[in-house]
């Protein structure tokens, strides 16, 4: 069952946690992370793996897949964009296929 997305500062607070538990360092404290946070490398040191297990997570839990380039490249720029790009995508109920480009 799908869920409705959530209000912005809980969508970055899940997403937070989830960059957490994927990050390669273990060290990070989910409620520390800026919004800005870059998704791919920097601090959380993600990978493309990482993304798409994101990616993933995205679509099982609202039902917004990220297929187009043009979209995985903006959507996954940080966790504020990411949060962004689902509650735009909930209000418009857009389904987009998933294609990721890392």
């Amino acid at each position: 069952m799908k869920q409705r997305c959530p209000d912005q500062v809980v969508l970055r607070s899940q997403l937070k946690h989830l960059a957490a538990e994927l990050s390669s360092s273990g060290l990070l404290e989910p409620d520390a992370m800026s919004d800005n946070e870059a998704l791919v490398g920097a601090m959380l040191d993600l990978d493309s793996l990482d993304t798409l297990e994101i990616a993933f997570w995205v679509e099982e839990r609202f039902g917004i897949a990220i297929r187009e380039h043009a979209d995985s490249n903006k959507a996954f720029t940080s966790i504020a964009s990411l949060a962004a790009y689902i509650g735009s995508c909930s209000r418009n109920d857009r389904r987009l296929p998933l294609v990721l480009a890392y």
